[in-house]
């Protein structure tokens, strides 16, 4: 199931994926998180410049989270991504501080009719459910995206017009909207085997002299050749993407392409693609003017929060993972997560709260 929630044409700073994101998360909500108390109001777990972090805030800040991003949610229990939440929890606290109230009167505006599009999405017995297991309230998420919204919008105007053409003018390419058709043979196979390039070259160039065929059926030979979630059960079509989304290879086949002509396979990271651009077209300033200064504020607070906001921090509790018997010698206890990386590289692949937001 899949609900918007974004402004048109903006990427919504912080919002950590509201969009899409819901239904995996109500669908486990008889699982309870393991964090999911409530918080102690009196005990204070962090001071800055201007105010505190009680452990309440912070622990419904993190338990609205795990109600709204399930990407998020494994790494809650993790004391190196709870300490780098709690920054940017601060940080968003220190932007927000400085908001005009017009701004904070909009974004609360904006968020009653946003959690209102949650209710609509799903039964309100399910969702009160997993909020009651996560101690919070519909206001809690309210607040939440209150917050997002009051930083995301006072970011952006910091963002001149002169800034947001700059911009404009140096990267049109990856402004460029496209709408295009592509199968993907991947390096891997839908078992999870890995395949060899040449072979992997060799059923796409099979599947480009299909698509090339008078009559050549898209959402047919997506379904049976491309290997694409996203795409293979739409006809392998993407509509109207930037194509600065795209990686490198995929980026310049899209907006360099002949219209309507089905390209040799393009090799990515992923695998071959076999691609036929439909549509491209540039926007104009005006039209991407909103967009661009989103990506340019999302730009500027990440910078605040990595070399500023650890400045205005005065004291702070670190959180520590609990300690752990070692594994008996020659058990299993004493290999495992190895071979796949198992907890040793979850601290690296967590996802950053703000850098999910609103993509």
């Amino acid at each position: 199931m899949n609900i918007s929630i974004k402004r048109p044409a903006a990427s919504r700073l912080l919002l950590l994926a509201l969009t899409a994101v819901l239904a995996l998360t109500l669908a486990a909500c008889g699982k309870k998180a393991e964090n999911g108390e409530g918080g102690d109001d009196s005990k204070t777990i962090a001071e800055y410049k201007g105010g505190t972090v009680s452990e309440k805030d912070f622990t419904t800040f993190a338990n609205v989270l795990r109600v709204v991003n399930p990407n998020v949610a494994p790494y809650l229990d993790m004391a190196a991504y709870k300490n780098m939440i709690l920054d940017q929890y601060i940080g968003y606290q220190l932007v927000y501080k400085d908001a005009s109230q017009e701004v904070k009167d909009k974004a609360a505006k904006e968020a009653d009719e946003q959690y209102k599009q949650i209710e609509e999405a799903y039964t309100k017995e399910t969702l009160e459910t997993n909020m009651k297991e996560n101690n919070i309230g519909a206001q809690d998420i309210k607040d939440f995206i209150t917050l997002s919204l009051g930083v995301s919008d006072t970011m952006a105007a910091k963002v001149t017009d002169a800034d947001a053409q700059k911009y404009y003018d140096e990267n049109k390419e990856g402004l460029t909207k496209v709408t295009l058709r592509h199968v993907l043979v991947g390096f891997t196979d839908p078992e999870g085997k890995e395949r060899k390039k040449e072979d992997a070259l060799a059923r796409a160039k099979e599947a480009k002299a299909k698509l090339e065929a008078d009559g050549a059926d898209w959402n047919a030979l997506a379904k049976e050749y491309s290997e694409d979630p996203g795409s293979a059960e739409n006809g392998g079509q993407y509509a109207e993407q930037a194509a600065g989304g795209w990686v490198e290879n995929f980026k310049k086949a899209a907006v360099t392409q002949e219209i309507g002509v089905v390209g040799e396979p393009v090799e990515t990271e992923y695998g071959y693609h076999v691609i036929q651009v439909e549509k491209r077209d540039l926007p104009t300033f005006d039209a991407a003017k909103e967009e661009v200064k989103q990506t340019l504020a999302q730009s500027q607070l990440n910078d605040y929060m990595q070399n500023e906001v650890p400045g205005l921090i005065t004291k702070k509790e670190e959180f520590k993972d609990p300690e752990t018997s070692p594994a008996p010698s020659g058990s299993a206890g004493e290999n495992a997560g190895t071979p796949s990386g198992g907890d040793a590289g979850a601290e690296n692949a967590a996802p950053d709260a703000a850098s999910n937001a609103g993509n």
